[in-house]
């Protein structure tokens, strides 16, 4: 472990326990009592108010439990900070993914925060979540608190990681916004933040049974621990890594109060300037970083076209004087992701469309009932078989597929930022494409947006595309995109 500190950087050998630590009464480094920096850390963390170690000048190195032990055993090893203080409120809306989180008795990550808000004339609030600026510049509003929602990938927190500054204005810009989107454009009277998606791993020890690996082990009557496949099967759902929503209130505690902490680490705490997200096995500090031969070209990569840069520019300004922005973005062509679903469309409910042309359009978003593909939004085919118009830009929309059925109808699906190449390749050929393929993702907030969706419209012919006087209405189109419809 790399530590930089203001007198250059200090590395740590975790398994070593080495060097000993200089700064640690009664622990002086060449005696029998030296602990090395990692198990002083250790101490802090784990022990808490119970840890005894002091520094030179006899001050405790836990500081009290006004901050989590945690972040006392950070500022000791000088990787990290607290947030606020032990219980308070103010620390709920500073949180941010990736940070250290203490419950009375339980330490983990934060792996995503959610929001709760108050819609002026709205009697029940909305609901969004942190990890959706990840995915792009706005909240994805929910009605419901939903207990599932969107995972964060491992692409999502390398993205997180590079674009910091990026994540923080597109979150700062929604916990300060005055409006908000839902069912119209509303006022915001409150924002709080309501619960945490607590990232932990589960390594516990009780009795004489204890957890490593996702596994179960009990000791035997020699003392030796043994598997214990039945404990293991009836546990599996609470072994290994987890993050399950957790509320703050849950939190509060009759005998003591509120009880969270937080810590954040500090970025690049090590001076890391050759770090990869998926490093070699060997541990050798010393040891030189892999040879990167550059990403390996796949055999059909000349079939994908190049994207396309959606300028945006034409915002929308209502008669109230509000103005919605015209996002421009790129557009760009994918591997076919999803197998093809025909009966995605067949129970599908989307509410009322809020703003443009309400007789026309719909939108698929977090609202939509029997759709369960909205986080992010995956775009389908309709439930026929169905050609594509060879067109994939749309005006104030930004990316866009035209599917046109038998029937003539062509539905368009609208602000996508991911466009599927096998989808490209019929345009150009006129291939029918099976019913329910995949066309796309609705991943980036392109076009005239407040947050990622798909927008849907239909005219009678692919000829016809974008003609309004041959827009189909809505409740025409809309069972078309069924099977049987």
């Amino acid at each position: 472990m790399r530590i930089k500190r203001a007198d250059g950087v200090l590395e740590l050998d975790l398994v070593q326990n080495t060097p000993k630590a200089p700064d640690v009464k009664n622990h002086a480094p060449d005696s029998k009592k030296a602990i090395g920096y990692g198990e002083a850390f250790a101490w802090i963390w784990i022990q808490g108010g119970n840890c005894a170690l002091q520094s030179l000048e006899g001050k405790k190195y836990f500081g009290g439990f006004g901050q989590s032990a945690p972040s006392w055993a950070m500022k000791y090893l000088q990787v990290g900070e607290p947030i606020g203080s032990w219980g308070s409120d103010d620390a709920l809306m500073k949180i941010r993914l990736g940070d250290s989180g203490q419950w009375y008795a339980h330490n983990w990550m934060v792996g995503d925060v959610r929001y709760q808000v108050t819609l002026k004339g709205r009697k029940t609030p909305v609901f969004f979540d942190q990890s959706d600026f990840v995915r792009g510049d706005s909240p994805l509003l929910q009605p419901t608190n939903a207990s599932g929602g969107y995972k964060l990938t491992q692409e999502d927190c390398l993205w997180a990681e590079a674009h910091e500054e990026e994540f923080e204005a597109r979150l700062q810009a929604a916990l300060t916004a005055k409006t908000m989107i839902f069912e119209g454009e509303k006022e915001v009277t409150k924002i709080v933040a309501l619960e945490t998606r607590v990232f932990s791993a589960n390594c516990v020890y009780w009795g004489d049974s204890a957890t490593a690996s996702g596994k179960v082990y009990k000791k035997n009557g020699e003392g030796k621990w043994e598997f214990d496949p039945a404990h293991t099967k009836s546990a599996q759902m609470v072994l290994g890594i987890s993050r399950p929503w957790s509320a703050f209130s849950a939190q509060i505690r009759k005998d003591a109060g509120k009880c969270w902490g937080f810590a954040r680490w500090y970025d690049n705490a090590g001076g890391v300037t050759d770090f990869k997200p998926t490093g070699g096995s060997d541990a050798t500090l010393s040891a030189p970083p892999p040879v990167d031969a550059g990403p390996q070209k796949a055999a059909d990569d000349d079939a994908i076209p190049p994207p396309i840069e959606y300028k945006g520019g034409h915002d929308i300004t209502t008669k109230p004087g509000t103005t919605f922005k015209d996002h421009p973005g790129t557009i760009v062509f994918v591997k076919e992701q999803f197998p093809a679903a025909p009966d995605t469309w067949e129970e599908v409910e989307c509410a009322p469309h809020s703003h443009f042309a309400p007789e026309l359009c719909a939108d698929l978003n977090g609202t939509a009932k029997g759709y369960e593909h909205v986080s992010p939004v995956q775009v389908f085919g309709p439930g026929k078989p169905f050609r594509v118009v060879d067109k994939f830009e749309w005006g104030q929309t930004g990316g866009a597929v035209f599917a046109s059925v038998a029937d003539g109808t062509t539905f368009g699906f609208g602000h996508m930022g991911e466009i599927s190449a096998r989808v490209v390749k019929a345009a150009k050929s006129g291939e029918e494409l099976p019913a329910g393929t995949w066309l796309g993702s609705c991943k980036i907030a392109i076009g005239v947006t407040t947050g990622p969706h798909c927008h849907m419209q239909a005219w009678n012919r692919p000829e016809n595309v974008l003609k309004s006087v041959h827009g189909l209405k809505r409740d025409v189109w809309f069972p078309r995109l069924r099977r049987k419809g």
